[in-house]
């Protein structure tokens, strides 16, 4: 004989551990699939910005169409510091107009418009305007493939 045989209640028990282990199995595959796709994805937008960038150099019209369409994609701050070839430098304050004599003048000594009213104030003093951006951080050193990661493993 082999044995006592298990019970009914038993052997649900051991198919449920089973299943536990089969959903925790899939779950990690999972896993794995998103991480690959997603470096797949990385390695896909390089390539395809690499292609950009050099068939840019070579046409100057593409190049111009190019520049359009990232001035209109790209408002963070932060992306457009690492791409300043895109981004002129912001134009320098306009200095005021000359006062034309006969033009009313407000109490601060500014030339007031023909409504009668000096403009209202629409930006800031310097005192409360926000502070510049952080600039980008250096970009990271290129490993080549298969190279393990170095530095501590990610949680």
């Amino acid at each position: 004989m082999n044995g006592p045989r298990k019970t009914l209640h038993d052997r649900i028990a051991e198919e449920e551990k089973r299943q536990h282990e089969l959903r925790l199995a899939i779950a990690d595959l999972k896993a794995r699939a998103r991480i690959l796709d997603r470096k797949l994805d990385t390695r896909r937008k390089i390539i395809m910005g690499a292609a950009v960038q050099a068939h840019a150099k070579l046409n100057g019209r593409f190049r111009e169409e190019l520049r359009k369409a990232i001035l209109a994609a790209i408002t963070r701050p932060q992306d457009r510091a690492v791409l300043p070839e895109f981004f002129p430098s912001p134009p320098l304050a306009p200095t005021p107009p000359e006062r034309l004599s006969g033009t009313p003048e407000s109490p601060a000594g500014k030339p007031v418009p023909a409504g009668g009213r000096p403009p209202e104030r629409t930006a800031p003093p310097e005192s409360m305007a926000e502070p510049p951006p952080d600039p980008a951080p250096p970009p990271r050193p290129l490993r080549p493939p298969g190279e393990p990661p170095s530095g501590p493993a990610p949680a």
